[in-house]
């Protein structure tokens, strides 16, 4: 792999770490009826624009040559269910309270990233 294509493999793995990171502090702050307003407004503002940002490298993958490949094992039997848990999580706490912005943007720029990763002819995760 050539550094630059290591570099977006880099930058997507990022961008779904970050759709993490967001997730869990949206869901740990509506769980606990307790945000911290000046984070709200950074995590808002911040998910806001990596989803544009994410949804534009989608766009972007019609130019990269086309990759089908399976998932591999750790995604199949850990992340896809992890991710499919949190999701019941989400929408059972969305029952209760409204889901801040960023958990929902943070549930998209996870999706995103990893279909990316997925898409990408030079991963390292073949």
């Amino acid at each position: 792999m050539t550094p630059f294509e290591h570099l977006v493999e880099l930058s997507f793995t990022f961008l779904a770490f970050l759709g993490v990171v967001l997730i869990a502090y949206g869901g740990l702050a509506a769980g606990l009826k307790n945000p911290w307003g000046p984070l709200d407004t950074i995590a808002d503002k911040l998910s806001q624009y990596v989803t544009l940002v994410s949804v534009a490298f989608v766009g972007l993958a019609v130019y990269l040559p086309a990759s089908v490949r399976s998932p591999d094992g750790v995604t199949r039997f850990f992340f896809a269910p992890a991710i499919l848990v949190l999701v019941i999580g989400a929408l059972a706490l969305g029952r209760k309270n409204t889901l801040p912005p960023h958990v929902t943007n943070g549930f998209a720029i996870l999706g995103l990233a990893a279909s990316m990763l997925r898409a990408l002819p030079f991963s390292s995760g073949t």
